[in-house]
């Protein structure tokens, strides 16, 4: 036989910790399920940002910030979908310096295009 203390432990267990947490779940898949139609335009504009920005410099012919280069470059690895576009830009960039950035700079180019190949396959 059960008791009302009894029934009132489970009622409570069951209405006040595992009811809010399977509704918290629900609702944090439901809302990733709708923000889907949404994230490819807003990683679209963030790609576009960084063509736009390795197209100005590649195009003005300015190298005096490195470390902005290479961490440019670095994030084209966060775009695998737009792998075929990153390469092309990547080819256009060429290297005459060597200081200690440029070094490094090589080396990320090289990483970067060899992280992009391999998603092409």
């Amino acid at each position: 036989m059960v008791t009302t203390f009894e029934c009132a432990i489970v009622g409570l267990l069951l209405f006040g910790l595992v009811l809010p947490i399977w509704i918290f779940y629900l609702s944090a898949f439901l809302s990733r399920k709708m923000q889907n139609g949404k994230e490819p335009s807003v990683r679209y504009f963030a790609y576009a940002e960084l063509l736009e920005y390795l197209h100005k410099e590649i195009r003005e012919g300015v190298h005096g910030l490195g470390p902005l280069w290479i961490s440019t470059i670095r994030e084209l690895r966060n775009y695998p979908e737009y792998y075929d576009i990153s390469l092309l830009y990547l080819e256009e960039i060429k290297i005459t310096g060597s200081n200690k950035f440029d070094h490094v700079m090589e080396n990320e180019l090289k990483e970067t295009q060899n992280f992009l190949l391999g998603r092409m396959k």
